[in-house]
């Protein structure tokens, strides 16, 4: 998992699905590896990228523009990368485990 702070960026909102998706060109915001499961930061808040499609220039070759579709990031619980301690007091996991 890499964290990236993006702040060149498009913001679209997907009415058949209720989400929020952003685009942005990976050149422009230094993030030429970037993908699912990375945490980027826009306008000063975190983000765990869900989905990544990149975009295809003509002849199938790779574009440098991707969209993704994120969730908000609150901490490494969601990866499953926290110890145990952590996780029996993180807000997070508490909502998840229907602790709070």
């Amino acid at each position: 998992m890499k964290k990236y702070k993006i702040t060149k960026y498009d913001k679209f909102h997907l009415t058949t699905k209720d989400k929020d998706v952003y685009t942005f060109h990976k050149g422009d915001n230094n993030c030429q590896d970037i993908k699912e499961r990375d945490v980027i930061e826009m306008g000063g808040r975190k983000y765990l990228i869900k989905e990544l499609v990149e975009f295809e220039k003509s002849f199938g070759m790779k574009g440098d523009n991707i969209s993704v579709v994120v969730e908000e990031y609150t901490c490494d619980c969601q990866l499953g990368l926290a110890v145990l301690a952590h996780s029996l007091n993180c807000p997070w996991m508490k909502n998840l485990l229907g602790d709070e």
